[in-house]
């Protein structure tokens, strides 16, 4: 993702809009199902166990919701 250059904010919010690097192009292709289940496979946390497990844990607690990390 790309800063598109554009923010708004409503006073309160803030929105940041950001551009696909490929949204350029008119159609969109096609990937393989192998190519699918892929890209689903790598989004289950099953398989990626041993990195989080090699990762230090960091727990935020913040109770007023003030200075979210």
């Amino acid at each position: 993702m790309v800063f598109d250059g554009m923010i708004s904010t409503n006073g309160t919010d803030v929105s940041v809009y950001l551009k696909h690097p490929n949204a350029h192009r008119r159609g969109s292709t096609r990937k393989s199902k192998a190519t699918l289940q892929a890209e689903v496979k790598q989004m289950y946390i099953d398989n990626h166990l041993q990195e989080l497990r090699s990762t230090p844990n960091i727990v935020a607690i913040d109770p007023n919701k003030r200075d979210i990390l």
